[in-house]
């Protein structure tokens, strides 16, 4: 049974990708003459888990090691209250 979904990405800091190369760009399944700057991901099994786009947090919160749920609540920033606050009222 699926409980949840989750948002991971490729973690290229730690994986030390870097390395770019030039791919034509496809447009409907055609390959273009037109190209591109692309980056190319090292194999490696490491992931970033988005957490703040969690609507589940409850569910993955099982899964994930305990040393890692302090460091996902830490802010990054010393005022990031202020710095939420701010924003939405822009959006608003």
């Amino acid at each position: 049974n699926i409980l949840s979904a989750v948002n991971v990405q490729h973690d290229c800091a730690s994986s030390s990708c870097g390395e770019f190369v030039s791919v034509n760009i496809q447009q409907e399944r055609t390959e273009m003459r037109k190209t591109k700057t692309s980056l190319v991901h090292k194999k490696a099994n490491r992931f970033v888990l988005n957490a703040h786009s969690l609507h589940n947090y409850a569910l993955i919160s099982q899964v994930i090691p305990q040393p890692l749920h302090m460091a996902m609540s830490l802010p990054f920033l010393p005022n990031s209250r202020e710095v939420r606050l701010k924003v939405a009222r822009t959006v608003r």
